[in-house]
């Protein structure tokens, strides 16, 4: 009964078939959090405040709306309270971050994250967290996929100086990624970078949270959420089944930040979580301060704009 139905075999065969393409492959996992506020409405404060964040996207390339995002992932050097918008990581209690965890290292200096072969490097405009976390899980995936895989992931159980590798196949070199992301912003990017280009993999269907019966797409011209409800309206519900089963088959995961979707890919995984890759420095600044409609607008990106507003189409079902 665990099987899955036609429908989801139909839609993953595809997808198993470009990632099969390559030798090596890491999942790169970008939590922003838009599908939790779609459809939620404001309280009394919140409609009250100015906005936090609210450019004009009018005329913006997928690049740009990185550079939004990553804009607002910028470190403060104040407390939350007294930070200026847009502002997502600060400094707590006697000046230390609260990015301070095992990884920290690797999002210093994301070529730790390969051999000294791996010379992948994805560049924006600021340099922040999607730069660092894409650049971290290319030179990964390419150091896998070559065999020069060193010690540069120690994890528990991994002894000292030897390869947190598995010998399922031979390797021969071609890498690639697989990227999950609950902002339509970031898939945009994915799909237009040339320096993705031939490497990126990814599912298609509305962005939804973990629900079955609806969904919320994002805001139509006029700043409105569009919700569509239903049995997997859109394929939202499909999507998340699809990234969670093939993420657990790839060879690494980097996550960006840290969150539960990405420990349940590592509990169904024999291989992701040999190479697990967490930059989880946000630990209470994605509030609702910081997502006012602007920060929306940036993270659901100029194409969602104009599709929300379509029904969706053909529902898979189980």
């Amino acid at each position: 009964w665990l099987k899955p139905t036609r429908a989801l075999r139909a839609a993953l065969v595809p997808k198993l078939a470009e990632l099969e393409r390559f030798d090596a492959v890491v999942t790169l996992h970008f939590r922003s959090r838009f599908v939790d506020f779609a459809g939620q409405e404001h309280t009394a404060w919140e409609r009250s405040t100015k906005a936090a964040f609210r450019p004009d996207v009018t005329g913006w390339t997928p690049s740009d709306f990185v550079d939004g995002i990553e804009e607002i992932l910028q470190e403060c050097p104040t407390a939350w309270a007294d930070a200026p918008a847009p502002c997502a990581v600060h400094h707590v209690s006697g000046a230390k971050h609260q990015r301070d965890h095992l990884d920290d290292r690797l999002y210093e200096d994301p070529r730790q994250c390969g051999a000294p072969m791996a010379t992948f490097e994805l560049k924006t405009r600021h340099g922040g967290p999607i730069s660092r976390a894409m650049t971290c899980a290319g030179r990964l995936a390419a150091t896998v996929a070559s065999g020069a895989e060193g010690g540069q992931l120690k994890r528990p159980g991994v002894a000292e100086g030897r390869a947190a590798s598995n010998t399922f196949w031979p390797r021969g070199g071609r890498w690639g990624l697989f990227v999950m992301s609950d902002s339509p912003a970031l898939m945009q990017f994915v799909r237009v970078s040339e320096a993705l280009a031939g490497r990126a993999v990814q599912t298609s269907g509305v962005f939804a949270h973990n629900t079955y019966g609806q969904v919320c797409a994002g805001k139509d011209a006029r700043g409105q959420w569009v919700c569509h409800q239903g049995r997997d309206p859109g394929g939202g519900w499909t999507r998340i089944v699809m990234d969670h089963y093939l993420a657990s088959l790839t060879d690494g995961l980097v996550g960006l930040p840290q969150s539960t979707f990405q420990d349940a890919v590592l509990m169904n995984s024999m291989t992701a979580k040999l190479r697990f890759v967490s930059f989880h420095f946000i630990t209470q600044s994605w509030t609702r301060r910081e997502f006012r409609d602007g920060i929306v607008r940036i993270l659901q990106g100029d194409e969602a704009s104009r599709e929300a507003a379509r029904p969706p189409g053909v529902q898979a079902r189980f």
